[in-house]
């Protein structure tokens, strides 16, 4: 989610930057991580 900030408080662009694409990772990571669980659990449920 994207704050709106109020005009006194300046934000560096290099930290916003790096902010963001360190939240898109992390969001990436988690949805792979879900997609493979989801993959693997009709696996995993029939060899037990």
């Amino acid at each position: 989610m994207i704050r709106i900030q109020g005009a006194g408080e300046r934000v560096d662009p290099v930290e916003e930057r790096k902010k963001v694409r360190q939240t898109v990772l992390v969001n990436l990571g988690t949805f792979f991580l879900l997609c493979g669980l989801i993959r693997a659990v009709p696996v995993a449920g029939r060899m037990f």
